[in-house]
């Protein structure tokens, strides 16, 4: 359990994250999805874990170690608002820097495709654009309470000095990755990995114009030379990020992928790509949270007797084939997976 003063100390730094980036009175939305994460997080007992990844990660600042946290750290607003990780999980949206009016785009999938010099209404400042629409319950109503993050090895010997300055005992060891073993340390339901290429200088997810042109391009050549039978159209990153998860992901038949993109001329971004997708559309559906995100662990694994896919109103030709689609699945990456590999790639020296 986590004593009642560290408790406060890191609401505190929550809410000071919180007022920094969204203001004083920050906008409804944003504060209903952060009482959702702190009340679930309060109920599976892991603000013990969150505070003391808090603490490493500020060692990690202090001593300029590089680090990338993974996974489930990247679908919270909370560890988000505390530095922690650098991917916002909101929707995409506008955020005045100044007064803090919020817009949110319900026509974006990320807020890499929103309009970079938008003016606030209220006093004309250039807004800031974040968001990458990660829900949390895809992550924690799984109970993948498992927090991952990743170093380079040449930093193993410093954080064995922090966790010993931090008094915290931890487990060495070694895990599959990559065909290989991977050296790791576990702690109260954190795991670090060794595994951070040392060619990586940075890991801020900041692509200017020129470097997205380049990745719209880069993705549509890699299409054409595995798929040559695609005709994706690729023009925004949320495209990009669908394909990625295509690619990633092991549909059985390209012919259905052929039937939506070449015939009905969908959009990469309109097909469910990754376990996140499934779970909102789900909810479009009306389901409750815990069945989506039952019914998309069924799917992303290949468990499909049980799925609500079957019975999903099939309103249009479109509908038709995306379910169908969903039907061969037999593993769908994460969105928050697919965003770390662009970040890789777009920092890789």
């Amino acid at each position: 359990m986590l004593d009642a003063e560290t408790k406060n100390k890191l609401y505190q730094k929550i809410k000071k994250g919180l007022h920094e980036m969204y203001g004083e009175v920050p906008n409804i939305f944003v504060k209903q999805r952060l009482q959702e994460e702190w009340l679930w997080f309060k109920k599976a007992n892991v603000l013990v874990t969150i505070a003391l990844l808090n603490d490493i990660v500020d060692r990690f600042k202090l001593m300029h170690i590089n680090y990338s946290p993974r996974y489930s750290c990247n679908a919270s607003l909370i560890l988000y608002l505390l530095g922690i990780s650098r991917i916002n999980p909101l929707p995409p949206h506008y955020n005045c820097p100044i007064c803090h009016n919020v817009i949110w785009d319900k026509f974006s999938k990320c807020s890499l495709d929103l309009k970079k010099n938008k003016l606030c209404k209220f006093d004309e400042s250039i807004m800031k654009i974040d968001g990458f629409d990660i829900p949390w319950q895809t992550w924690f109503l799984n109970e993948e309470n498992t927090f991952n993050v990743s170093l380079k090895g040449k930093d193993f010997d410093k954080l064995i000095r922090i966790l010993k300055e931090l008094r915290i005992e931890c487990d060495l060891g070694y895990e599959k990755y990559g065909g290989g073993k991977c050296k790791i340390i576990e702690t109260n339901n954190i795991v670090f990995w060794f595994n951070l290429s040392d060619k990586l200088e940075s890991l801020e997810l900041k692509l200017d114009a020129s470097e997205l042109e380049s990745s719209l391009l880069k993705t549509k050549q890699y299409v054409q030379k595995v798929m040559p039978e695609l005709k994706a159209e690729i023009t925004s990153f949320a495209d990009v990020i669908a394909i990625m998860g295509i690619l990633r992901s092991s549909y059985i038949k390209d012919s259905k992928l052929r039937v939506l993109f070449n015939t009905l001329k969908v959009k990469p971004s309109e097909i469910i790509a990754c376990r996140e997708d499934l779970y909102n559309y789900y909810m479009s559906n009306r389901s409750e949270e815990s069945e989506a995100v039952k019914e998309m662990n069924n799917v992303r694994k290949g468990i499909h007797q049980s799925s609500i896919l079957s019975v999903a109103t099939k309103n249009t030709i479109k509908d038709k084939w995306m379910i169908s689609l969903c039907e061969d699945v037999l593993y769908l990456p994460s969105k928050t997976e697919i965003i770390e590999d662009i970040v890789f790639l777009s920092n890789e020296q």
